[in-house]
C-alpha cells in the first residue's frame, strides 16, 4: 500500500501530465478545466512539501498559510478561467462576490493564525476547514461551482456533480472531518481530469 507521500506524488504527476495534454488538445473549455485544476495541483505540491518537511515545523507553517490562500482564491481563479472562454469576457459581478468572500475570510472573520499553523499527524495542515461554519462553506462551494454553469452539457454537469460527489465521498470516508477530507478530495477530484481526456 502506498504512503501519503507516494500518493501525493502520483496524483500531482498524473494531474500535471493530464493538464498539459488538455491544454495542448485545446478543445472548448479545456483551458478553463486546466485553470480550475491548477489550484488543486498546487495544493498537491504543498502536500508533497508537507511530507518532505514534516519535521521542519517552520516550513510547514509557511506551506499551510499558502494552502489557505489557495483555498480562498480558488473560486476567483475558476471564475477567471471560465469567463475567459466565453463571448463577452469577464463579468464584474461574480468577481466582486468572490473578492468580497476573500476579504471577509481574511479580514472580517479570519481564521486564527495558530489554527492554520497547527501540525497534524499526517503532515497535512488544513485545520482551518473545521473553523469555517456551514454558511461560509456553502458560499464557498457556490462561488467555486458557479462559473461552471456557463458551459453547455456534458462538461459542466460532469464538473459540478463530480466536484460535489468527490467532496462528499472524501467527507464520509474521513468520518466527517473536513480538514482531513480536503487532501483526499484533491486526490479524488483529479480523476475528473482523466474523464475529460477519455470521454469528453
Amino acid at each position: 500500500m502506498i504512503n501519503n507521500l507516494e500518493k501525493s506524488i502520483i496524483t500531482f504527476l498524473f494531474g500535471l501530465i493530464t493538464s498539459a495534454y488538455l491544454w495542448i488538445r485545446n478543445e472548448k473549455s479545456d483551458h478553463w478545466i486546466v485553470i480550475f485544476f491548477s489550484v488543486i495541483l498546487a495544493n498537491k505540491l504543498l502536500d508533497i512539501g508537507h511530507e518532505l518537511t514534516i519535521n521542519d515545523f517552520n516550513i510547514n507553517n509557511y506551506l499551510s498559510i499558502v494552502g489557505y490562500i489557495l483555498f480562498l482564491i480558488h473560486p476567483l481563479v475558476n471564475l477567471i478561467g471560465a469567463y475567459t472562454q466565453i463571448d463577452g469576457g469577464l463579468r464584474i459581478e461574480p468577481v466582486i462576490l468572490s473578492l468580497s468572500f476573500l476579504i471577509y475570510q481574511l479580514f472580517i472573520n479570519p481564521v486564527p493564525l495558530d489554527i492554520i499553523r497547527t501540525k497534524t499527524d499526517k503532515g497535512y495542515i488544513y485545520n482551518f476547514a473545521n473553523f469555517l461554519n456551514k454558511y461560509e462553506l456553502t458560499a464557498y462551494l457556490i462561488l467555486l461551482l458557479f462559473p461552471m454553469i456557463v458551459y453547455d452539457p456534458p462538461k459542466n454537469i460532469v464538473m459540478i456533480f463530480g466536484t460535489l460527489f468527490t467532496l462528499f465521498i472524501a467527507y464520509i470516508l474521513n468520518k466527517k472531518k473536513l480538514d482531513r477530507s480536503i487532501t483526499d478530495w484533491h486526490t479524488y477530484i483529479t480523476a475528473l481530469l482523466g474523464l475529460n481526456v477519455l470521454f469528453l
